[in-house]
């Protein structure tokens, strides 16, 4: 098990002179009273999940090309998913990550994602499902 980060969202991210800062890392509302500590997969699924809504938000509001935003998308699950198992294996706790439950805790996130929306935030669904359809089309 390891401290969780929760989702990240675009939102939760400000572009500044200097780069950009994370202004709110503290876990995921669609989770209520869930322990912070899980395992390390259900983790990365909801950072790398967080990559693909930053896909869909960029097709839906900047027009973005979808054959670009769909390999930038790819190449960014890539390199956070290897970053995130290096950093783990500096630690000494390479065994924590399970890559095969990655996939499964990525669909739940998605689910859980398309949940908190309908119930409280509709104009957020097309992230959710925009990412379903890209992985079962």
């Amino acid at each position: 098990m390891i401290r969780v980060h929760g989702d990240l969202h675009v939102g939760q991210i400000l572009r500044w002179r200097d780069g950009y800062a994370v202004v709110d890392f503290d876990g995921n509302p669609t989770v209520a009273d869930a322990d912070p500590y899980q395992p390390a997969a259900r983790d990365l699924a909801q950072l790398t999940t967080s990559v693909d809504h930053a896909g869909q938000v960029a097709l839906r509001r900047r027009s973005a090309d979808p054959d670009a935003t769909a390999a930038w998308a790819e190449a960014a699950r890539r390199e956070l998913t290897a970053a995130y198992a290096r950093t783990l294996a500096r630690a000494g706790r390479a065994d924590l990550l399970d890559r095969s439950l990655l996939r499964p805790f990525e669909v739940e996130q998605e689910c859980r994602e398309l949940i908190y929306a309908a119930r409280h935030l509709p104009r957020w669904r097309y992230a959710p499902m925009g990412v379903l359809r890209t992985w079962y089309a």
